[in-house]
């Protein structure tokens, strides 16, 4: 979480399960060429899926992460 209360990722498939899950994606930030930040509007839970992502224990549907994978991809290539 940063200090305006929003929670950013520069892990492209962190960001496309939140989405999937329901976060709400706010901004993108270009921090040089080639990196990317997700930025999602900050609940109580971004944390914890964050940590359930990180340890394999995050559970989402298949088809709804290949979705907001693909979503994260455009978003990535329509901001170059």
């Amino acid at each position: 979480m940063d200090e305006n209360g929003s929670f950013a990722t520069k892990d492209i498939y962190l960001a496309a399960a939140l989405l999937t899950l329901g976060a709400e994606l706010v901004d993108t930030i270009r921090d040089d060429p080639k990196h990317l930040r997700f930025v999602f509007e900050h609940s109580g839970d971004l944390k914890e899926l964050e940590n359930a992502y990180t340890n394999g224990k995050l559970e989402v549907s298949a088809s709804k992460y290949a979705e907001s994978i693909r979503r994260m991809k455009s978003i990535v290539h329509s901001t170059d």
